[in-house]
């Protein structure tokens, strides 16, 4: 074997074929997948539209593609202070050569890029104790120096019955499906004011993350252009806003996919409810008017973050409900100068 650690060459057309063969072959059995398509990828790692792709790490025999470990430079803010950090997911290693060192060659080379790039840490969500997969051992034992943040969990909005417990790979999941169907409130409510996102709303929005993120003490940085980039690029993102007396007031992000488990299904995710300063009412409202639109477009059921990302009471009170753990949010310090282990309140997007 010649084996080596490069950046990824391929289109995003490639990484996505590459990373569902792996995962639908690993999980489909044992939990619901996302379907990451090349323009999936295109959207969440803008840079895989550049020439920089120093943080989006592929392992090859020869010419053979057999690993990736996909990163994004994300600036962030740590006890309220600007640093350099990256965020990713999708780590794949084909199983033929997962006792080949390629993994913690990968690793290493990441450690190296942090450094010279002066990052303070890596953000990512990792499976709990009582999810299938490797990679909750594998990464305490390459960083053991972290922190994991016991909260946010993942709600569930359950909006197709029947067609979640298809898709869904054990008993309690079919039953809750249905459980949650009942109780999931299937109505409308007012959306006067709330509009799609257009590009004139962007610094609105950007200072309306900004206000949000205030609340953590290891959150995103983003630029204005990040943010329009996660609300616009591609055929996924979908964002509301709620615009009262010529002002924004509130926005929601979110998007909806394909999805595979033991039968195909689509699922929505509500990435940001930005609603700091808006009434409960209109809270309710905001992330009604998402939900509703993922509907429309087919989404089968719908998961969000709740506290501390978002107010647990808005989600009830749209037919949200809470689902097992079944990952947690983390920090992998690469600088030991940086409050990285010090950080209660993160804020990541569930990926």
């Amino acid at each position: 074997m010649s084996l080596s650690i490069r950046p990824f060459d391929g289109t995003p057309e490639q990484l996505s074929d590459f990373v569902m063969a792996h995962w639908s072959q690993q999980y489909r059995d044992q939990a619901i997948l996302p379907v990451w398509t090349g323009d999936y990828f295109a959207w969440q790692l803008p840079a895989l539209l550049t020439d920089d792709r120093s943080l989006i790490l592929a392992g090859y025999d020869g010419d053979r593609l057999i690993a990736v470990f996909p990163m994004e430079d994300t600036p962030i803010r740590l006890q309220g202070k600007p640093y350099n950090a990256s965020t990713g997911s999708w780590y794949t290693v084909d199983p033929a050569y997962q006792r080949s060192g390629i993994a913690r060659d990968a690793l290493d080379a990441l450690r190296r890029e942090h450094a010279e790039r002066d990052m303070a840490c890596m953000i990512g969500f990792v499976n709990a104790a009582n999810y299938p997969g490797k990679g909750r051992g594998f990464w305490h034992s390459v960083f053991p120096e972290h922190v994991a943040f016991d909260k946010p969990i993942l709600w569930v909005l359950t909006l197709n019955a029947a067609a979640t417990a298809r898709a869904s790979p054990t008993f309690m999941d079919r039953v809750g499906s249905h459980i949650g169907g009942i109780c999931a409130w299937g109505g409308r409510a007012d959306q006067s004011g709330i509009r799609p996102y257009t590009a004139a709303d962007k610094a609105a929005c950007h200072a309306l993350m900004t206000r949000k993120m205030a609340g953590f003490d290891m959150a995103y940085d983003w630029s204005a252009d990040r943010l329009h980039h996660h609300l616009t690029h591609g055929p996924l993102p979908r964002a509301r806003v709620l615009e009262e007396k010529g002002e924004i007031t509130g926005f929601v992000a979110y998007h909806v996919m394909d999805a595979v488990g033991c039968a195909p299904c689509r699922m929505g995710m509500v990435d940001t409810l930005a609603d700091d300063g808006l009434s409960a009412r209109d809270s309710r409202r905001l992330l009604s008017a998402a939900v509703a639109d993922m509907r429309e477009a087919g989404a089968d059921f719908a998961v969000m973050l709740a506290h501390p990302i978002h107010q647990r009471a808005t989600l009830l009170a749209n037919g949200f409900m809470p689902y097992k753990s079944t990952h947690k949010l983390y920090a992998f310090s690469t600088d030991p100068s940086a409050p990285v282990l010090s950080a209660r309140r993160g804020y990541a997007h569930y990926r």
